[in-house]
């Protein structure tokens, strides 16, 4: 993969650290999954996992990429805190941020790094039952892919 690293170590990072954060007596994990060239398994898969937000048309992306999921079995989000959390500055709620320190910057920074290396994230969650993060990247980045910020 052909990426801006620091990018891409900071994206990790912060979900990772969410995941940690937000999950007591039980489970991270961290899958890797190589996207080859694009087919009909892997265009299912990003249609299923990252919905629109991956433009499958471009032609960095007909190389494939790689997606990384964080996946825990923490206190896990609403629908509505799902709709707002890579928001900058927001958290899912009041009584989160009492109990969890943070900024709440760390998911819009992850999304917009996804975004300028042209790739996608998206969570999927349930009360309770915990949370699935998925950071999406091209293997090769565009040519019009900001690398700056």
């Amino acid at each position: 993969m052909y990426a801006d690293r620091i990018k891409v170590k900071q994206v990790l990072l912060n979900l990772l650290s969410n995941a940690a954060k937000f999950t007591e007596n039980g489970l991270v994990n961290l899958n890797v999954i190589y996207i080859g060239q694009l087919d009909t398994k892997i265009s299912a898969y990003l249609r299923e996992n990252l919905a629109s937000s991956v433009l499958v048309n471009d032609e960095h992306q007909l190389q494939g990429g790689v997606a990384f999921e964080v996946i825990d079995t923490g206190i896990g989000l609403t629908t509505e805190q799902m709709t707002k959390i890579f928001e900058p500055f927001e958290r899912a709620d009041n009584s989160t941020t009492r109990r969890y320190e943070g900024t709440g910057l760390g998911l819009s920074i992850s999304k917009r790094f996804c975004e300028l290396m042209g790739g996608a994230i998206t969570v999927a969650s349930e009360i309770g039952e915990g949370s699935t993060f998925t950071a999406y990247f091209p293997l090769v980045m565009g040519e019009n892919t900001f690398t700056g910020m």
